[in-house]
């Protein structure tokens, strides 16, 4: 299975950023093609969660489940999903500085979205 990786650093408290990118019902507002995410067991922040997502591919709908596999509050967020798509996903917060920045439009989008787009 190709593996992708990317890095953005955002002038932004960890925290703030989590709470928006580690909300899995808030990826509509700052990811491209998703449509709508719903939780459909557990909390939304804790591992086991289970999840419903629903995106635009082109001119179709398309859907997917997931199941948060390790949450780690202002820190990780790491689940995987099947359906139209299948993989894994982890995203990390942290302070460290990577190589390798990749300026998505996604993540322009939450650059706005958290107030840092000037």
């Amino acid at each position: 299975m190709p593996r992708l990786k990317a890095a953005i650093e955002i002038d932004a408290p960890r925290e703030h950023v989590f709470a928006l990118a580690g909300d899995l019902t808030k990826r509509p507002d700052w990811t491209t093609f998703v449509k709508e995410v719903v939780i459909t067991a557990g909390d939304g922040k804790s591992a086991g969660t289970k999840d419903k997502t629903t995106a635009k591919i082109g001119p179709q709908s398309k859907k997917w489940e997931g199941t948060v596999i390790q949450y780690e509050a202002a820190e990780l967020l790491a689940r995987s999903f099947q359906g139209y798509f299948t993989g894994e996903e982890q995203m990390t917060f942290d302070y460290l500085l990577r190589s390798g920045l990749a300026p998505t439009t996604n993540a322009l989008k939450l650059l706005k979205f958290v107030g840092l787009d000037d």
